[in-house]
């Protein structure tokens, strides 16, 4: 009987780790070590950090904000309505390609940012209490335009943290967008683009 019990318990727990397996570098960019603040003001704060699988820094934006961290968890969570919520992030699309269950769905989005080529991500998007994660995935794509760039690395979460009246909302994310696209450039848009995306989020979440 102990030996059943044994032998389910591990099962499921083979099950359980299987539905998220963490890529290298997840560690590096959910610790606390190394971070270098690059801008702060009284809406949000950016930090940068060197993440040993790419050559471009990972990025951890904050904000302070009011609005219920179900409510913040819920709007990102609906992953079709992106392109109405991050209205300023260059997103032209955004869907899901399968929904596994109520906590795990496949996703895409497309940035197609002026001057450059668009940028396909897909990824597994995986939600857990106060969190949302994902990690990069490869999806056969319809109608995919010759031009479109799929970076091959790409994982983060979102975090939000409650404490009594005043929430903080914690982005983080490591990526490459490949192509010819120096690493100034991602860090200008990073600085102003990341604490606009964490703003619209507040913004639409406390409307909704």
């Amino acid at each position: 009987m102990i030996y059943k019990i044994l032998l389910i318990c591990h099962i499921f727990s083979v099950i359980i780790a299987g539905e998220f397996s963490l890529p290298l570098g997840w560690k590096e960019l959910h610790n606390e070590n190394d971070w270098e603040v690059v801008k702060e003001n009284s809406k949000a704060r950016v930090l940068k950090k060197t993440i040993s699988v790419t050559s471009f820094p990972a990025y951890r934006v904050e904000s302070k904000t009011t609005v219920s961290p179900s409510a913040l968890i819920n709007t990102v969570w609906q992953i079709d309505r992106a392109t109405l919520v991050f209205e300023n992030s260059f997103l032209t699309h955004s869907g899901i390609y399968e929904t596994h269950d109520e906590n795990h769905q496949s996703v895409y989005q497309i940035i197609d940012i002026p001057f450059l080529s668009p940028r396909l991500y897909q990824f597994d998007f995986f939600r857990n209490n106060n969190n949302i994660n994902w990690v990069q995935i490869n999806h056969k794509h319809i109608d995919l335009d010759d031009d479109i760039i799929i970076p091959s690395l790409n994982f983060g979460s979102w975090e939000f943290l409650s404490n009594g009246t005043e929430n903080t909302i914690i982005y983080r994310v490591c990526t490459n967008p490949e192509g010819n696209i120096p690493n100034w450039m991602v860090e200008q848009a990073n600085r102003k683009y990341l604490p606009q995306m964490l703003h619209d989020l507040e913004k639409w979440a406390q409307e909704d």
